[in-house]
């Protein structure tokens, strides 16, 4: 059996042997025949092994979380991977946000270097600011971003950017090549010492598909997935997913009337771990939803689009 298939297929479910080769954490289990194969071949790692071997070793630390305080968006963008031109309004409480970062502060000792506050479009909850100054005080020394289509930036009062020059939010907005005057923002961006980036330039989106069968091989789908990474995390509700697709599936499967259900493992509970150890140990894991992401072959790419909320703009065709 190839080596690379052996460690990157996880075709087994038992304790592995954690080794370090040239700097390479690798799980393996017949460690002295797989040592003498790993130095014949690790010359041939190239980027894509090497981030297979990262999707199966457990990390030392949160990367990147990612959580919406609004699931519903003033865009309707075509095959939206957060599903938001499926959702009615949808709000999460300040209380409710601020119990999840208190949490999250007690597991990790406030050790998480980017927060990622969006949607949908975060802009459109009545309290996005609370939401940011509470990430601020939960997490001082994080990195905090709020990721915005935009659209209402140039419509927020300077308290607003007064306030996040205050507590160092980064505002990072998706450039989709809107109607939108860039020059306001970020004069007041500069006005109240508020960093100020684009986050993404998606003139093109692209067809991640759904496998309404489940058809596909979960473990492959995983190791070649771009969504998913071990210090990648998603947190809806009190609980960790692997990527946007679990974590808002719901929204799909509702609007659809698919019977396309979650299970138990493919989340992690935080009020329900002992330590942040128990979320890394998770992530390493394929969850069984990704017998519906569909990752062979190359990616459909198109021009992006109004969503007519049609099915086939998200499933296998």
């Amino acid at each position: 059996m190839n080596l690379f298939k052996k460690i990157f297929s996880i075709y087994n479910e038992q304790t592995h042997k954690i080794i370090c080769i040239l700097g390479f954490k690798v799980k393996i289990k017949n460690y002295r025949q797989d040592i003498q194969l790993l130095e014949e071949h690790i010359s041939k790692i190239n980027n894509l092994n090497y981030a297979r071997i990262k999707k199966i070793l457990p990390a030392n630390s949160i990367k990147l979380i990612e959580l919406h305080i609004v699931d519903h968006c003033n865009l309707n963008c075509k095959g939206c991977h957060h599903f938001a031109p499926l959702v009615n309004e949808s709000y999460l409480s300040l209380s409710e946000f601020k119990s999840d970062l208190t949490r999250l502060y007690e597991l990790t000792n406030g050790d998480i270097e980017i927060f990622n506050i969006l949607g949908g479009e975060p802009l459109l909850h009545p309290q996005c600011i609370e939401f940011l100054e509470t990430a601020r005080e939960i997490f001082p020394n994080s990195k905090i971003r709020l990721v915005t289509n935009g659209i209402l930036l140039p419509d927020q009062p300077d308290i607003f950017y007064e306030k996040c020059g205050k507590n160092n939010i980064h505002i990072q907005p998706t450039n989709y090549e809107l109607d939108i005057n860039w020059n306001i923002v970020e004069e007041k961006c500069k006005k109240y010492g508020v960093y100020f980036q684009f986050y993404l330039n998606n003139t093109t989106m692209y067809k991640d598909s759904i496998d309404l069968s489940a058809s596909q091989d979960a473990k492959d789908s995983y190791l070649n997935c771009q969504l998913g990474w071990s210090e990648y995390f998603y947190l809806d509700h009190g609980k960790i997913y692997h990527c946007s697709k679990t974590a808002y599936m719901r929204f799909f499967s509702d609007f659809f009337k698919q019977n396309i259900v979650i299970p138990e493992t493919d989340y992690i509970d935080i009020y329900k771990v002992n330590n942040v150890q128990e979320i890394f140990d998770f992530m390493t894991r394929p969850p069984k939803f990704c017998s519906h992401c569909v990752k062979t072959g190359p990616l459909m790419r198109y021009e992006r689009q109004l969503s007519k909320k049609e099915i086939s703009e998200w499933i296998k065709i």
